[in-house]
């Protein structure tokens, strides 16, 4: 992975349950993707576990 932030937090997000996140650790987890460059973003969501990078598209990269 290339990204400094995403290679940590997908690794993070990987131990959790995230159908129980609660919004606060939403927000949180969407600061830290908004401060990642969008080329290694898009880069290592390739590389990350489908649940993962399901998770990532459905709350980050969805259409308003």
């Amino acid at each position: 992975m290339h990204g400094s932030i995403t290679q940590l937090l997908f690794l993070a997000l990987e131990e959790l349950d995230l159908d129980k996140l609660t919004r606060v650790e939403m927000d949180r987890i969407i600061a830290l993707l908004q401060q990642e460059d969008p080329q290694k973003l898009k880069h290592d969501l390739k590389l990350a576990p489908a649940r993962i990078n399901d998770f990532v598209v459905r709350h980050f990269l969805r259409k308003p």
